[in-house]
C-alpha cells in the first residue's frame, strides 16, 4: 500500500472518529433532556396521585415518556416516545416460543415530526402533551442531526 492511500485511509478513519464523537455528544444532550422530562413527569404524576387520594382532583396520571432505543442490528440509537399501559400486552413472536409481556407501545414518528395531534391520538393528558412538545423542541433537531451523522458515517 502506498503512502498516499494509507494517508487517505487515516484521514477517513479520523473523520469517522470525529463524527462518532459528535454523535455521542448529541446522544448525551438527548439523555439529559429525557432525564429532565422524567424528573418532572414523576413529580407531576406523584402530585396527581396525592391530590386524587385526598379527593381534590380527578386528573389522570401521565403515560407518555421518551426513551432512547438501542438498535440491535447496527450501532445507533433511536429517540422515540412510548405510551405506558397499566396492564401488559402479550406479543406472540412464534408459536413455539412463550409470548413476551410488553408494558408499553411506541408512538410512531410521523414524517413531519411529533405534534400535539400525534399525542392526542393516544389519549395523552394535556399537561403531558405540553411537556412532550417542549422536549421535542430539543429532541427533534438532535434526532435529525444524529440521523445525518449516521448517514455520513455509513457513506464514508
Amino acid at each position: 500500500m502506498s503512502k498516499l492511500s494509507q494517508r487517505a485511509i487515516d484521514a477517513l478513519n479520523d473523520k469517522i472518529e470525529r463524527l462518532e464523537g459528535v454523535y455521542d455528544e448529541l446522544k448525551d444532550i438527548a439523555e439529559k433532556e429525557m432525564d429532565r422530562y422524567w424528573a418532572v413527569f414523576k413529580l407531576r404524576n406523584q402530585s396527581i396521585i396525592n391530590a386524587a387520594s385526598r379527593g381534590e382532583q380527578t386528573k389522570k396520571v401521565g403515560r407518555l415518556a421518551p426513551r432512547i432505543h438501542k438498535m440491535t442490528d447496527r450501532d445507533s440509537v433511536r429517540l422515540e416516545w412510548i405510551i405506558f399501559d397499566g396492564s401488559p400486552r402479550r406479543t406472540q413472536s412464534s408459536p413455539e416460543k412463550k409470548s413476551t409481556k410488553h408494558f408499553s407501545k411506541t408512538v410512531p414518528q410521523p414524517q413531519r415530526g411529533y405534534s400535539a395531534g400525534t399525542f392526542k391520538r393516544f389519549n395523552c393528558e394535556d399537561w403531558e402533551i405540553e411537556m412532550a412538545l417542549e422536549s421535542e423542541r430539543i429532541l427533534s433537531p438532535v434526532r435529525k442531526a444524529m440521523k445525518q451523522i449516521k448517514q455520513e458515517i455509513r457513506s464514508t
